[in-house]
């Protein structure tokens, strides 16, 4: 499973400093050559693209919030009296 690849490499990698020392050497001519090829771009795709572009999906959206919130109470404090609450066109 997935969950178990993760602990099996999080294990070795912190035992060893470094994926390399876990997983063995691939070359073109030999017979895992096109699974270990799978699995080094379905970790590429999985970290490299989707993970990425999750967090900085996620840090977009809490500084858009945050910048809209800081507009919204900007504009309150511009128009809405901080005494009694009424708005700049009732007294106008």
């Amino acid at each position: 499973t997935v969950l178990s690849c993760f602990w099996f490499i999080f294990y070795n990698y912190s035992n060893r400093g470094n994926l390399k020392g876990v997983l063995e050497e691939s070359e073109p001519k030999t017979t895992d050559w096109l699974s270990r090829l799978i699995f080094d771009s379905a970790f590429f795709i999985w970290v490299g693209i989707i993970l990425f572009t999750t967090i900085t999906a996620l840090l977009v959206d809490a500084l858009g919030k945050a910048r809209l919130d800081g507009a919204n109470r900007e504009k309150e404090e511009r128009n809405v009296c901080f005494i009694c609450g009424l708005t700049r066109s009732d007294y106008d």
